[in-house]
């Protein structure tokens, strides 16, 4: 069982971490019984608070939260300094998140207003970011999880994944992070971990359009393209190990379905095979399995090393376009 610890302190219960239980004593969060719990899946129950203590939001909301007045100012500084642009997209943005959700559709729509106040307040905290399309999902996803009534709690765990988990300019106006992951880390873990796949892929094309198929997983850390149950397990696992997490499952959709692929010649037949897998990854464990035990070791180092590799060029490719 993994569970939030809870401390009383004259009268009030507050949390003290995650700690696991297991045949009666308890185990620290930094530990690989937690770990092998989590990639087992958090109750859905628990989840929206264990995420809070797993991702940092936490430590952000009691550091900069100011006993839940600091939320309440954004949503106001929004509206009164935010850029027009920004709110205007967030709006256009919002009304079209999930409309077949039932937090989202129907007649009062209170999901779509929440949503809307969360990346509005958002933006004006993170103005260096402001807003990235791809957020509408991740914060439509996080309402989800805590509930319409702990907006607050969503905000938070927003800002974890934005400036803790994810690398620091995957949402920003650059990207220069996920040019760095999509184009060049990602291709070097693939021709790495899946050797034969990765010579199929070059043979035909393939290589070059997978930064345009994985973009979504990434950005929209598959919010709006893998079935609940898969994806809230994706999450799971996200919100402990990290940004890593996405290279281990979107290399085990593509392993899993490596014979359908090596049968297929056909450039854009590959491309649509490829698109299509979040879609299909219905068997949560399966996947999971893959990602975790059929990859083999997957040092963070190894993904740090790629990027530091790469970010000149891609900082001088960037600098290039903005010449021409």
């Amino acid at each position: 069982n993994i569970k939030v610890k809870r401390k009383t302190n004259g009268g009030r219960t507050a949390s003290s971490g995650i700690n696991a239980e297991y045949g009666g004593s308890e185990c620290p969060k930094n530990s690989e019984l937690v770990k092998k719990l989590v990639r087992k899946g958090i109750p859905p129950e628990h989840r929206g608070e264990i995420w809070l203590e797993l991702s940092g939001a936490k430590e952000l909301k009691d550091r900069y939260g100011n006993n839940g007045e600091f939320y309440p100012r954004m949503i106001e500084k929004a509206e009164t300094a935010g850029v027009p642009s920004v709110l205007k997209q967030i709006e256009q943005d919002a009304d079209r998140t999930f409309p077949q959700h039932t937090l989202f559709s129907g007649p009062d729509r209170v999901g779509t207003s929440r949503l809307t106040r969360v990346l509005k307040a958002y933006s004006v905290r993170n103005p260096m970011v402001g807003y990235c399309q791809s957020l509408n999902f991740v914060a439509a996803l996080l309402l989800m999880v805590t509930g319409l009534n702990n907006e607050e709690d969503a905000f938070w765990l927003l800002a974890a994944i934005v400036e803790k988990i994810q690398p620091s300019t995957y949402y920003s106006s650059s990207m220069v992070d996920w040019v760095l992951d999509g184009r060049y880390v990602f291709d070097g873990l693939l021709q790495w971990k899946l050797p034969t796949l990765y010579g199929h892929f070059s043979t035909y094309g393939v290589t070059q359009t997978l930064p345009l198929i994985i973009s979504s997983w990434f950005m929209c850390i598959f919010a709006n393209s893998m079935p609940s149950e898969t994806m809230f397990r994706v999450w799971d696992t996200f919100f402990y190990e990290g940004n890593k997490v996405l290279f281990r499952v979107s290399l085990a959709l593509l392993q899993q379905h490596t014979n359908e692929f090596l049968k297929c010649t056909d450039p854009g037949l590959l491309y649509n095979m490829i698109s299509s897998l979040p879609s299909k990854a219905y068997d949560a464990e399966n996947l999971m399995e893959f990602a975790f035990n059929g990859l083999g070791s997957f040092p963070h180092a190894r993904i740090d090393h790629q990027r530091d590799t790469w970010r000149l060029t891609v900082l001088k490719e960037m600098d290039e376009i903005e010449k021409r």
